[in-house]
């Protein structure tokens, strides 16, 4: 795990890479007058570019280093984020384990080929990462489960809704209780 100024460093350093090849294939467009396509081009770069500024802004750079090195670095289809809400520093038990989690969730998606994954980090009192395949009717709740038992056996919640995969970032957080529950219970 990284700590924070190693993390800002890393992320930055993909940042400035993904920014650097844009720049490239803007040129290249520029150069052979490919007016249309270089417009559009920079319309869906620019959304890209706030995408993963919002991202690395997510309120825990280190969260959003472990999920892009461990679930979007290598992702084979495109992908989206989402940010909502400021993620607040997550604990370093959830953080270690979060690999292993991220790393059962690849196994998932390799196996189902997707051409694109939605990335949804919800912050909050309850953090949460949720994980869409758009487009997809993932009736089988057996898909998203060797990435379920991994996320289990680190004490880490999950939940599932119709392809939608949900890991929450809380220790204290359980699948269909909400805050007042917890709080009669902790009583």
């Amino acid at each position: 795990m990284q700590d924070f100024p190693q993390a800002v460093e890393k992320l930055l350093k993909y940042h400035r890479h993904d920014i650097m090849n844009i720049l490239q294939v803007i040129s290249g467009l520029a150069q052979l007058q490919k007016k249309d396509k270089l417009f559009a081009y920079i319309r869906k770069a620019s959304e890209e570019i706030q995408q993963f500024s919002r991202f690395i802004g997510c309120g825990d750079i280190r969260f959003a280093l472990i999920v892009y090195e461990e679930l979007l670095k290598e992702f084979k289809g495109t992908y989206s984020l989402h940010v909502e809400n400021t993620v607040p520093l997550i604990a370093k038990d959830i953080l270690q384990s979060l690999p292993l989690v991220l790393a059962a969730v690849r196994e998932c998606l390799a196996d189902c080929n997707c051409p694109h994954l939605k990335v949804r980090i919800q912050g909050g009192d309850i953090s949460e990462l949720w994980l869409v395949l758009p487009g997809r009717a993932i009736n089988d709740s057996s898909f998203w489960r060797p990435a379920e038992k991994t996320a289990e056996k680190c004490g880490i919640s999950t939940l599932q809704e119709k392809g939608k995969f949900c890991i929450l970032l809380d220790k204290q957080a359980f699948p269909g209780e909400n805050k007042a529950d917890r709080s009669e219970r902790q009583e």
